[in-house]
């Protein structure tokens, strides 16, 4: 009698869990519509069958909807036109499916890494390419969590700060394969600031810190000598001074020329003609 209670204790509360669970964002999503006027209701229609079809299929991966959301957000704010939204949101998207991918293949689960899994889809947002993360990952650091975040946070700050997309995968690639500790690692995003700081460009920085790992190998105490002399030279020469050659790097959504926007690409603000139906996808974005 009382293995029935507890059963019917169980079931019940299994019952009440599941009226009280969240609406998924698939279902939440369209009353964003709701708060700008600048989209006609075709171009709502539209939308919410696009965006619906794109979170649900990353839900369907196990994947979080969330930076989805925010960047929809952040292009009705912008009062982004449909097509382009879209377009975002997919480019997103399918950097979050191919960061999956990557992670399976270095033996590390999406599900216990998501801070990894975003930051790895948004270095392939910048251009990364997939099999430059890959090696990275799989060269030295196998199913280390650790050192995977460090990598794929490396690439996003590297980035952030200009370092092309070129410079910022060979570095980490000769730092991981020589010098696998967190902590170099880590450095490396440290003495580009450093040097971002004093006003010297960043690219000249990466290709001291590349030219320093190819000469000295896995002493990278030397490493950091030679970038640190490097910059000690360069502070006293106005040619690479602040003005020659400095990114200037903003947080944000506003500039055309932020190397990153809230998790990803760049939206566009665009006015768009009263009434214009959405434009399919393939087409020309709206007008």
């Amino acid at each position: 009698m009382r293995r029935h209670f507890v059963s019917y204790c169980l079931f019940f509360l299994l019952v009440f869990l599941s009226f009280c669970r969240p609406g998924s964002a698939d279902e939440n999503f369209s009353s964003l519509f709701g708060q700008s006027d600048f989209y006609q209701a075709e171009d709502r229609e539209y939308l919410e069958r696009r965006v619906g079809e794109i979170i649900k299929e990353v839900e369907q991966e196990n994947l979080p909807s969330d930076p989805l959301i925010l960047k929809l957000k952040e292009g009705i704010r912008k009062e982004v036109l449909p097509y382009n939204l879209v377009k975002t949101l997919e480019n997103k998207k399918e950097a979050m499916l191919q960061a999956k991918k990557v992670m399976e293949k270095a033996n590390l689960e999406a599900d216990n890494h998501q801070k990894l899994l975003l930051d790895l889809a948004l270095s392939l947002e910048m251009s990364i390419p997939p099999e430059i993360i890959e090696e990275a990952l799989q060269e030295t650091i196998g199913n280390n969590g650790e050192k995977a975040k460090a990598v794929a946070d490396s690439l996003v700050a590297l980035l952030e700060l200009g370092i092309t997309p070129d410079q910022a995968s060979g570095i980490i690639q000769k730092t991981v394969s020589q010098n696998p500790k967190v902590e170099n690692i880590e450095n490396l995003t440290r003495l580009v600031e450093q040097a971002r700081r004093e006003g010297i460009d960043p690219t000249r920085t990466a290709a001291v810190i590349e030219e320093s790992l190819s000469k000295y190998g896995r002493n990278f105490n030397l490493v950091e000598m030679e970038v640190n002399r490097f910059i000690a030279d360069a502070k006293s020469k106005p040619a690479i001074q602040s003005g020659q050659g400095a990114v200037t790097t903003t947080t944000g959504v506003s500039s055309p020329s932020t190397p990153v926007h809230e998790g990803g690409g760049p939206l566009e603000s665009t006015p768009s003609s009263p009434g214009a139906p959405p434009t399919q996808e393939g087409a020309t974005p709206l007008d």
